[in-house]
């Protein structure tokens, strides 16, 4: 069974092959369908590598229709057409397969950081604790040292590949900045900080490096590092799963958002990716102005 977007067809040289902009890679990929989005526009997927473009691992995939979805159930054998470009990916057409045709664990099972049982999540309303990280600069601070600031903070890693994770969650975070920047006030009291999955790779160089890709104001946001130990008790602390490939660079995570208020208390948490800068800048305004 084939399933593919409205109007799409099946031969060389149809609409649909047409419609893939010039920027865009394709990729052919086998997985396991792990669930579906109550929405239906998105599906999780355990998938086999993506030779040259990331491991194998379990990940969400945005749908580019909702009808493809239908017929589809978890634990699905499938293969699925896969469009990333600069900004966005997609899955446009998904086929279901025998069930022989895919592993029943076409990741192999990755290795899921355990979470320690010790550690409390953190939950609105909550006083966030007063975390020591290093910066860009390598220059360690602690979360204290932004008194009186309300704190935007987002989990990133450098080489993160998928255009829809950790580069989305950077150009949000130079839309929040440049929003800021035009409200002198809000600008005085706002502090963001991007934090490293990955920090045996990102030290301090690497991420000042990436930040000049999305930024020429450190002075208002901060990349951060920090041992394995204290980024590990952070992603606990805010209930973002992580799961390692040891033989590739790829990390699969979730995505999390917060905002923490000027004394330090847990305002909200955005989980995945639809979330708009102009809704974070309502909330620090909110936050800022009780």
């Amino acid at each position: 069974m084939l399933i593919v977007a409205p109007g799409c067809g099946d031969g060389p040289g149809d609409p649909a092959e047409e419609s893939i902009a010039e920027d865009a890679r394709v990729f052919e990929v086998n997985g396991r369908i792990r669930g579906i989005a109550s929405d239906r526009e998105t599906l999780n997927i355990e998938h086999e590598e993506i030779p040259g473009f990331m491991a194998a691992m379990t990940m969400p995939f945005h749908l580019a229709d909702p009808t493809l979805a239908e017929g589809l159930e978890a634990g699905d054998a499938v293969r699925f057409r896969y469009v990333v470009r600069a900004r966005e990916s997609y899955i446009d057409r998904i086929e279901k397969l025998a069930d022989d045709a895919v592993p029943s664990s076409p990741a192999g099972g990755g290795a899921r950081r355990p979470a320690d049982p010790r550690v409390p999540r953190l939950e609105v309303g909550d006083l966030v604790p007063d975390f020591r990280l290093i910066n860009q600069d390598n220059e360690p601070f602690y979360l204290h040292e932004f008194e009186d600031k309300a704190l935007v903070l987002t989990f990133i890693f450098t080489r993160c590949p998928v255009p829809d994770f950790c580069p989305l969650m950077s150009g949000n975070f130079q839309a929040i900045q440049d929003r800021v920047a035009e409200d002198t006030d809000l600008q005085e009291k706002t502090h963001l900080i991007s934090v490293t999955i990955d920090p045996e790779f990102d030290t301090p160089e690497v991420l000042a490096e990436y930040a000049t890709r999305y930024t020429d104001d450190t002075e208002s946001w901060t990349f951060a590092t920090g041992g394995r130990d204290r980024i590990d008790e952070m992603t606990t602390r805010f209930s973002v799963y992580i799961e390692d490939d040891p033989e590739s660079d790829n990390i699969d995570h979730a995505l999390a958002t917060v905002l923490i208020g000027p004394d330090r208390q847990l305002k909200n948490i955005w989980r995945g990716n639809a979330w708009s800068p102009d809704e974070v800048v309502a909330d620090l305004k909110a936050a800022l102005n009780p």
